[in-house]
């Protein structure tokens, strides 16, 4: 579905008609990874490393501030990664609290 909707948009990509289908791809493989990861660990594991985790999300937020903030469609709330990522560390800090106060 998702190179079907996205192939004609030669303008976006450069003329390459799978750009989107691969980034879908890609993103799917690291969100499956992480998934497994996270189950793998376990609730007990992770409620252990909720401090740490939270001082990682609050250093990454602040790092926005910091000249690794990027702004894209005029949000500057995302940190630029090579191969193409931005991430927006507020929704690191989202799962943060919500595994702090489970």
């Amino acid at each position: 579905l998702v190179w079907s909707a996205t192939r004609n948009r030669d303008h976006l990509t450069q003329g390459d008609p799978y750009f989107f289908l691969f980034r879908h791809a890609l993103n799917t493989g690291i969100g499956l990874a992480l998934m497994i990861g996270t189950i793998w660990l376990g609730h007990r594991t992770l409620r252990g490393a909720v401090p740490v985790l939270y001082g990682i999300s609050v250093l990454l937020v602040a790092a926005v501030l910091t000249p690794l903030g990027t702004t894209v469609n005029g949000a500057h709330a995302w940190i630029k990664l090579p191969a193409g990522f931005s991430i927006q560390p507020s929704e690191f800090t989202k799962i943060t609290i919500i595994l702090g106060m489970a």
